[in-house]
């Protein structure tokens, strides 16, 4: 006994065979497997009908693979527009790859061999060829000269507005939201964060991390510029609100400088160093402020040299941890003079600072065979090839 299922469910059993008429134009066939047949020809056209077509209220009759038994059911025709248009994925004109709402209408005429994925994704966009825009409104409106498609114009736009009304531009790089948003003639340029490279004209540049290389409506004009920035506020970049800046470098505003002329800063980094290598000390800076030189060398460790804020250049002598390059102090012993020069004596200085505290011991040369520095006498001494020589004694032991 074969079985015919009717749309609304219903079951009638037949051992006939026969073929059992739904109604006009549609009918069931049972034939071992079941099958719906509908007869277009027979049908009244749906739009001729007196009551106008209801999208909510107008059906579809659908199969569902899922359901138990393989039912029909119905979907409504704004159940099957909503299902269908949810989304579009296609290679549509001029092989371009399109994922995105419908009414986003990638303009596939004008673009060619390019990847489009978000909602709202390159809306109005033209001239692109090999380029790659995803994320919502990633390339909305960037537009760039490339009528016949003729040229190989590649850019990279990923994020939510990236490359949104960049035009003008070609093998670009912009990663992160608003990342290279309005930046207009911003060829050849990485931008990587959020808002980086945003309202930028800077082509051939990098730029990392959130406002990097940010514009100010298109002012900021240039080349060959890079700056890598990270937890500072817009204002606070070293490039901020640099108008028209070619060839600069800026990482975290402590290195910075000018690379067409090689030279470079560090410290309270300025764009524009006065020699090879600037080195900046600025006391108004917290991190300053207890530094005591502007600069340091240190070997295994130990600091050797260093220059202060009064431009005094010291290093230490071997054997001590003083770095001055002139002492003062008292002669803790008897420091007799040497048999000749070339076997010098030795002998502990006990140094003295600016108020005359004690300020360590030393050692002092000496190689003058005329020379005998008495216990408690008044020195001054200077490092000579790295060990200290007396150069003033006090007649006597004070």
């Amino acid at each position: 006994m074969g079985a015919v299922r009717f749309a609304d469910g219903s079951v009638l059993d037949s051992s006939l065979g026969t073929v059992i008429q739904a109604g006009t134009g549609l009918r069931r066939v049972d034939s071992g497997s079941s099958t719906m047949h509908l007869d277009y020809s027979e049908l009244i056209d749906a739009e001729n009908i007196n009551s106008p077509i209801s999208t909510s209220g107008s059906y579809l009759s659908i199969a569902v693979a899922s359901g138990t038994g393989l039912p029909i059911g119905k979907i409504s025709v704004q159940g099957l527009a909503d299902l269908v248009g949810s989304g579009f994925a296609s290679v549509s004109t001029n092989c371009n790859h399109i994922f995105s709402n419908a009414e986003a209408s990638v303009n596939t005429a004008k673009n060619s061999n390019s990847i489009f994925v978000g909602c709202n994704v390159a809306v109005g966009a033209t001239g692109w060829k090999h380029s790659v825009m995803i994320g919502s409104e990633a390339g909305y409106g960037a537009t760039t000269p490339n009528g016949g498609l003729s040229t190989d114009i590649a850019a990279v736009f990923l994020g939510y507005r990236a490359g949104y009304n960049a035009d003008n531009l070609e093998n670009s790089i912009f990663i992160g939201t608003n990342a290279g948003k309005d930046a207009s003639t911003a060829s050849d340029s990485i931008f990587i964060g959020s808002s980086a490279g945003l309202q930028s004209s800077m082509n051939n540049s990098i730029a990392i991390g959130e406002h990097a290389l940010r514009g100010a409506g298109g002012a900021e004009t240039g080349q060959n510029n890079i700056e890598i920035i990270t937890g500072k506020n817009n204002s606070e970049r070293l490039m901020y609100g640099s108008g028209s800046l070619s060839d600069r470098l800026n990482i975290q505003n402590v290195i910075a400088g000018n690379t067409s002329k090689q030279l470079i800063s560090i410290g309270d980094a300025v764009l524009e160093p006065d020699a090879p290598l600037s080195v900046r000390k600025d006391d108004t800076i917290p991190g300053h402020s207890g530094a005591s030189y502007v600069q340091t060398w240190y070997c295994n460790d130990d600091l050797v040299a260093y220059i202060d804020c009064s431009g005094n250049f010291s290093g230490s002598a071997a054997g001590t941890t003083t770095t001055n390059d002139f002492v003062e102090g008292i002669a803790a012993a008897d420091i007799s003079a040497p048999t000749v020069m070339s076997s010098p004596t030795s002998g502990i200085l006990a140094t003295r600072d600016g108020d005359w505290y004690f300020d360590g011991d030393v050692y002092i040369v000496n190689r003058d065979p005329n020379l005998t520095i008495p216990s408690g006498a008044f020195v001054t001494a200077m490092k000579i090839n790295g060990t200290y020589r007396a150069q003033w004694v006090s007649c006597s032991g004070v």
